[in-house]
């Protein structure tokens, strides 16, 4: 039976730095990268994505972060829209007890998940965020 395109299935996940250089990059340069490189990911492959998943937070270390998460989440959500594409958050329990089975799970504990998951070792903590949030929404989980 031939491979159909609509059957094909592959998950993309990463990280990228968005890091200013205090002083010396306008605080919009963050933003402006964000939308930049999340246009490049969607359109990276020939195939449109039919979904892209985050984290979804609630709490926060301060104003400042609450209000630089509520930009990133506002562009994403625009370049889904415009694309078409469905974008669905995650919280940080539901991710955990997916990838681990506790919804308290510790970094380590994340490590190792995304390791089972994409048979590799991986970098940091937030790749494996990106990797368990892919496979959660790829599964259809729900906690």
């Amino acid at each position: 039976m031939p491979l159909r395109p609509e059957s094909i299935c592959f998950r993309v996940s990463g990280t990228w730095n968005l890091k200013l250089r205090p002083k010396i990059d306008p605080p919009g340069l963050r933003l402006a990268r964000f939308d930049s490189y999340l246009g490049q990911a969607i359109h990276l492959h020939s195939v449109i994505p039919e979904l892209v998943a985050y984290e979804e937070v609630c709490h926060h270390s301060s104003y400042k972060a609450a209000h630089l998460y509520g930009a990133f989440i506002g562009i994403l959500q625009l370049r889904c829209y415009q694309a078409d594409i469905e974008c669905r958050g995650y919280p940080v329990g539901t991710i955990k007890k997916f990838a681990t089975g506790n919804g308290r799970a510790s970094k380590e504990d994340m490590i190792l998940a995304a390791e089972k998951f994409a048979c590799r070792e991986i970098g940091d903590d937030n790749e494996a965020d990106a990797i368990c949030i892919a496979e959660l929404a790829a599964s259809g989980f729900t906690s």
